[in-house]
This record gives structure tokens, sequence and C-alpha cells, in this order.
């Protein structure tokens, strides 16, 4: 038991440093302006993946993958096409210095990975998750840290400064 505990823990560790090591790559890479767009999305994406009304026909169409496949796969598909959608009507015509700062994305980005993380990781079996160790168990799984994972980027966009445009008379 004692080496299937560590096996589960070195996993947890590599999920944690490739979790680090992605929210300092997109933190560089989009900037506030599209980091707030990818937060936007992701909730876009989970309230119309909850109501998605052809889940069984996709299943059935789909029926020899496994069903956190066709799930996580519709997610993502349905998070995408938001992400561009609002991406272009939103689009910035220029972007500063200061919207790409890593001090003004790195909260938000952190917070908008977790968030994705407690619903990507809801689609998993149980079974499957229990052999994910306890620190995912505790902090991204449990119901209270995906209500608190839902609710923390929305807090956090409350305290952004965002920018003024001056106004010409």
């Amino acid at each position: 038991a004692a080496i299937g505990q560590q096996t589960s823990s070195q996993y947890e560790i590599l999920v944690i440093i490739f979790f680090i090591f992605a929210v300092l790559l997109i933190s560089l890479s989009m900037g506030r302006s599209r980091m707030i767009v990818a937060l936007l999305s992701t909730y876009v994406a989970a309230f119309i993946h909850q109501r998605f009304v052809y889940q069984d026909q996709l299943d059935e169409l789909l029926k020899d993958m496994p069903f956190e496949y066709i799930d996580i796969g519709l997610f993502v598909i349905v998070y995408i096409l938001v992400f561009l959608a609002v991406n272009k009507i939103l689009r910035a015509s220029r972007v500063t210095a200061r919207d790409s700062s890593l001090f003004a994305v790195l909260p938000i980005t952190i917070l908008h990975g977790a968030f994705l993380s407690s619903i990507l990781v809801s689609f998993i079996p149980e079974e499957v998750i229990g052999s994910l160790g306890s620190f995912v168990a505790t902090y991204i799984t449990s119901s209270q840290a995906r209500f608190w994972w839902a609710i923390l980027p929305l807090v956090a966009l409350l305290f952004l400064k965002l920018k003024k445009e001056k106004k010409i008379l």
C-alpha cells in the first residue's frame, strides 16, 4: 500500500509542477484582456455544457468512446467556440505592455486554471479521482473546492484595475 501511495504522490507532484508551468506560460502569452475573456468563456462553457440537451444522442453516436472523453471533449469544444466568439467581439484595437504584465495576469490565470481544472476533473469517474491523491481530492474535486474555484475568479475581477479610456471632447 505504501508503494501505491508513493506513486500517487509522485503523480500529484508532477501534476502540480505541470500546472505551475502552464500557468506561467499562459500568463506570459495571453495578457490580461484575453485572460478575462478566457475566464468568462469558462463560465459560459460550463453553463452551456450543463444544459446540453443532445447528450444522449452524442453518447449514442460515439458509443465506442468512454463517456468521460465525450464529456471533456464537448466542454473543450464549447469553451473554444465561446472563447473565439467573445474574443472576436471584444478584441481591443491595441495591447499595451501593462495589459500583458505578468503581475497583472498571474492571479487571474492561477484562479482560472484551478477553476478549469475543477470542471474538467469533475468529468472523471469517482474511482479514478480517488486514486489521484488527497491534495487533488481536497483542493480540486470536492464540492466545496469546486464552489470556491468558481467564486474566487469573480472576486478577483472585482479588484482588477482596468485601464480607463481617455475621452475626447
